[in-house]
C-alpha cells in the first residue's frame, strides 16, 4: 500500500502542480528507499544474493531502459544510430538518466547493506558507518562533486533511509495498526488523524526550508537545502505514509504498489509525452486554473490505465523477465 501511494505521488509530483509538487518532493524518494530497506534480506550466500539482484534489478533496469531511450529519441525526433548509442552510453554510466536513476541507487545500496550486515556485528558501529556514508555524500554535494557514475553520491546520502527501513522491518511487518485484536472497531480513524497531523508538519517545515533557500528539495538536481530540515521532513513524511498505508486496503493502490517498477520507469518519458501529443491532436488546452487541474487529474488517471495495460501485457507473457519476475 505504501509503495502504491508513493508511485501515485511520484506521478502527481512530475506533473508540476504548484505547492503539491514541493510537498511530495519532501519525502517521496526517501520513502521508496525506506520501503526497499524493509524487504532487504541477507539470508542467502553472496552468489545467490548477486544472482537475485541481477534478476530483480539489473535485468529490469536495462530491459525497461532501452524502451525509455527509444521513446525519448522518438519524441525528440532524434531516433537514429547516434542517438541510440548516446542513450545507451548514458544508461550504462547512469548519471541521473531518467527516472531509472533510482534503480541504480537501489543496486548500490543493496551491495553496501549486504557488506554491512554480513561483516559488521556491532549495532552502534553499523549506525556510525551509515551516518559516515551519509556525511560523505553531503560533503561531496557541498564541495560541488555531484552526479557520480551510477549515482553513488546520492546512494551515500540516502543510505540512512534504506538502513532504517531494514532496522525496523520486523516491527513494521509484524504490527497491524488497524486491528485492535479485541473485536473492537479498527483504528483507521485515529491513523488518519495522525496522517493529517504529520502531513501538516511536513508541509510547514518543508515550506520553511524552501523559503530559506528559494528551491524545493530535489535529490535528482542535488537540492538538499538545509540538511537537518530535509532529513526531518523526509522521515516524518515516511512515518505519515506508513500510517496512511495502515488506514485501509485499496485494491487499485495495492496493485500499483505490487507492480511499481513499470509505473516508476515509464510514466515520465514514455506515457506523458504521448498524452501531451494526444491533447494537442484533440485540441485540449487549459483555459483556466480549473482547466489545468482537470487536465492534470485526467493525465494521472490515463497514465495509470495505460501502464496497467502495458504491465498486464508484459507480466502474462514470456517477457515478464523485464519486470524482474
Amino acid at each position: 500500500m505504501a509503495k502504491g501511494y508513493g508511485i501515485l505521488f511520484v506521478i502527481i509530483g512530475h506533473l508540476g502542480i504548484p505547492y503539491i509538487t514541493e510537498f511530495i518532493y519532501a519525502f517521496h524518494m526517501p520513502l521508496f528507499f525506506f520501503l526497499s530497506g524493509i524487504v532487504f534480506s541477507v539470508k542467502n550466500s553472496f552468489t545467490t544474493f548477486l544472482k537475485a539482484k541481477v534478476q530483480h534489478i539489473i535485468v529490469p533496469y536495462f530491459c525497461l531502459g532501452v524502451p525509455v531511450i527509444l521513446a525519448k529519441l522518438y519524441y525528440q525526433a532524434k531516433l537514429d544510430v547516434y542517438g541510440i548509442a548516446s542513450g545507451m552510453k548514458q544508461l550504462l554510466i547512469q548519471e541521473r538518466y531518467t527516472t531509472l536513476w533510482f534503480v541504480s541507487c537501489l543496486l548500490i545500496l543493496n551491495y553496501l547493506m549486504y557488506l554491512l550486515v554480513k561483516f559488521i556485528r556491532n549495532l552502534w558501529l553499523k549506525d556510525a558507518i551509515v551516518v559516515s556514508f551519509c556525511l560523505c555524500g553531503i560533503l561531496l554535494w557541498r564541495s560541488g562533486i555531484t552526479v557520480l557514475p551510477w549515482n553513488i553520491d546520492i546512494a551515500f546520502i540516502v543510505f540512512p533511509f534504506f538502513y532504517m527501513g531494514y532496522r525496523f522491518k520486523r516491527s513494521l511487518l509484524n504490527t497491524s495498526l488497524t486491528e485492535n485484536g479485541d473485536g473492537s472497531l479498527p483504528r483507521s480513524t485515529y491513523m488518519m488523524l495522525v496522517v493529517l497531523l504529520t502531513g501538516s508538519v511536513v508541509w510547514f517545515v518543508n515550506a520553511y526550508n524552501i523559503e530559506l533557500t528559494g528551491e524545493r528539495v530535489d535529490l535528482y538536481y542535488d537540492n538538499l537545502n538545509y540538511e537537518v530540515l530535509t532529513f526531518f521532513t523526509a522521515f516524518l513524511g515516511i512515518l505519515m505514509m506508513v500510517f496512511l498505508s495502515q488506514c485501509h486496503v485499496c485494491r487499485p493502490i495495492l496493485y500499483i504498489g505490487e507492480n511499481s517498477l513499470l509505473f516508476f520507469a515509464w510514466h515520465v518519458d514514455v506515457v506523458f509525452p504521448a498524452l501531451w501529443r494526444l491533447y494537442w491532436f484533440l485540441g485540449i488546452t487549459p483555459s483556466s486554473c480549473l482547466g489545468v487541474i482537470t487536465i492534470k487529474c485526467l493525465s494521472v488517471v490515463l497514465t495509470l490505465i495505460i501502464i496497467t495495460v502495458l504491465n498486464e501485457m508484459i507480466r502474462h507473457t514470456k517477457m515478464k523477465f523485464m519486470l524482474g519476475k
